[in-house]
């Protein structure tokens, strides 16, 4: 959504935005900042206004940052949540929106790869008749944080968001194999406290040996290598291994935070919280909004070490 290692955007999931990142030279990526930011409190013009690739239509659209940001928190969080948790959001996108504008990317709306995006038409028809209700909270909550951006030692942050996990944060590391320091694992409890936490996924034996190229002939043995916050960085079955993420996208699964059990010839994943669980979470963030967290707590909670910047007057 820096940096010291090398991280590459390669797999995405599902809640709200999930992309998988790149992390480039640390001193790579603050020379192009300087294109976005001079000594990271004023915007540029050409910031002022986006160009996305639509992904139905395939075509280029421009429009003023401002709209953008708005379009992408009706895509990405759900107006139920409180107010303080959707300007969390907004922060959070709109500085990722500025981190690739820095790196020289052309954004889509498409989440797998960027982070998604609704026009005020889309949100009509995805809303129904709540649509001038959610459209003015989420445009208030937006238009008070338009200006602020999340930074670490005063460079933008690629801030990673998700849906919900485990109780637990990931840490950069385990998930895409690049250290970021802002991106390290914390607690996000509330997280446990939601309904659709866990989700169950089950595959038959022929689709397992189909995405496995194994035969599984009796009881597999399946071993897990799981992280602290219980993602699954690797799973043997019958001494081939898989990452967790690779299970995750051939299964559909919520997350890679999962177990498994065969039986019947069945294999059957039950999967714990819903993104891949690196940065924000989402049912978190709302969560501490309702426990009277504001959004600079919730963002340095999420984010360790940064700080909230003013980019500029619109």
């Amino acid at each position: 959504m820096r940096f010291t290692l090398f991280l590459s955007l390669c797999l995405a999931l599902s809640m709200i935005f999930t992309p998988l990142i790149t992390i480039r030279n640390k001193n790579e990526d603050a020379k192009k900042a300087e294109t976005v930011f001079e000594n990271t409190t004023i915007l540029e013009e050409d910031t002022e206004k986006i160009t996305i690739v639509r992904s139905k239509s395939g075509k280029e659209e421009t429009l003023a940052m401002r709209d953008y940001v708005i379009g992408v928190v009706s895509a990405e969080i759900t107006p139920l949540y409180s107010d303080e948790a959707i300007k969390a959001q907004a922060i959070a996108s709109h500085t990722y929106a500025l981190y690739k504008i820095a790196q020289g990317e052309t954004l889509t709306d498409n989440y797998k790869k960027h982070q998604a995006y609704i026009s005020p038409e889309e949100a009509k028809e995805k809303w129904g008749e709540k649509y001038d209700i959610y459209s003015k909270k989420i445009t208030s909550c937006v238009d008070e944080v338009i200006n602020k951006v999340i930074t670490y030692e005063g460079e933008i942050i690629l801030p990673a968001f998700f849906a919900m996990c485990s109780g637990q944060t990931e840490n950069s590391k385990d998930v895409w194999g690049g250290e970021l320091p802002y991106l390290v694992s914390v607690t996000s409890t509330g997280d446990t406290l939601a309904e659709n936490l866990i989700s169950e996924v089950t595959v038959t034996k022929e689709e397992f040996e189909n995405f496995s190229s194994l035969k599984i002939e009796n009881v597999p043995v399946i071993t897990l290598d799981c992280s602290p916050a219980g993602g699954v960085k690797k799973a043997t079955v019958n001494s081939k291994e898989f990452t967790g993420n690779e299970i995750q996208q051939a299964f559909n699964l919520k997350s890679n935070n999962f177990t498994v059990k065969y039986a019947d010839d069945k294999f059957t994943f039950t999967v714990v919280g819903n993104g891949h669980g690196v940065g924000m979470s989402q049912y978190g963030a709302d969560f501490m909004a309702r426990q009277g967290s504001t959004y600079e707590e919730i963002l340095k909670h999420y984010y360790t070490g940064v700080e909230i910047e003013e980019i500029g007057n619109k």
